[in-house]
């Protein structure tokens, strides 16, 4: 649940005293032959107080489902499927060009309603395999991924045991209707049809419905999924959750080395649920909010 494309360009108001900066992104951590680019300017205008244009724009790759990311759960014990975000192969690294924008204009024809359709769907069949132990169905997943995660166990009540995402995408729709900084994947809120239909595929819209432990990882810098998009999911999260704040982490693959304190809780409770004991998240975050 891994694969995104897109671009966007957009002027937003920042603070005159926020540091000017230009920087690219560069990781060499996705699958052999495959990578990433994200660019970043601001530009001041010649203001030295009070606010400026903030110019921002980014580019994203897609790339396919790496085998090992599947095997090595299955190696620790885990029967294991991974999830494409698109309805393309599974070895494919396109999607088409702008999906996120692809039928935005309506809930009937959203790129989002199939896939999450699809996810449901996979939800169903992981639960007919007679290799299932029938108690343990973990959801899992990273930006989109973790959207997509939230979002099926919402649509699936009872259906799942517990929910780990790491920096999900897909919430506060209306962000910048606000003067907040939008979420991935950064619907056009200038079109009214536009405005309408974000709300039906905004996962703050789905997890009140989530009845499985979640754990929720956030980078306290991350400019792809800020804090407030996540905190504006997770928090409507009824059942018992788990923050898990990453205060020097931009968005996962750009800053790795900070994602150390998800990967150590995470491990350690699916480790838990896979020898049979159940995960009780730590509420101390969640509740201090």
């Amino acid at each position: 649940m891994m694969m995104m494309a897109g671009v966007s360009l957009a002027s937003v108001p920042a603070f005159a005293d926020e540091q000017v900066f230009v920087f690219t992104y560069t990781t060499d951590l996705l699958p052999k032959d495959k990578y990433g680019v994200e660019q970043w300017g601001t530009w001041r205008g010649q203001k030295a107080h009070g606010s400026f244009n903030l110019l921002e724009g980014r580019s994203e790759y897609s790339y396919p489902l790496d085998p090992s990311w599947i095997t090595g759960r299955a190696t620790q014990g885990w029967l294991a499927i991974d999830v494409d975000s698109h309805d393309e192969r599974p070895d494919q690294a396109t999607a088409p060009q702008n999906y996120s924008q692809l039928g935005d204009t309506s809930r009937e024809t959203s790129y989002f309603l199939d896939m999450y359709l699809r996810d449901t769907r996979a939800l169903d069949w992981a639960r007919t395999l007679p290799q299932w132990d029938k108690t343990t169905m973990v959801l899992y997943g990273g930006s989109m991924g973790g959207q997509q995660s939230l979002v099926t166990a919402g649509l699936n009540p009872g259906k799942v045991t517990a929910v780990f995402v790491n920096e999900p995408a897909g919430a506060d729709s209306a962000a910048s209707l606000h003067g907040r900084k939008p979420s991935y994947p950064d619907w056009q809120m200038s079109n009214p049809l536009v405005a309408k239909t974000a709300p039906y595929f905004d996962a703050a819209n789905f997890t009140p419905n989530l009845t499985a432990p979640t754990m929720a990882a956030v980078g306290l810098i991350d400019s792809v999924c800020p804090p407030t998009s996540i905190f504006s999911e997770v928090n409507e999260i009824p059942a018992p959750h788990e923050i898990v704040p990453m205060p020097e982490s931009e968005h996962m693959m750009y800053t790795p080395d900070k994602q150390g304190a998800y990967i150590q809780r995470s491990k350690a409770a699916l480790t838990t649920l896979l020898h049979g004991g159940i995960y009780v998240p730590d509420e101390t975050v969640s509740k201090d909010r």
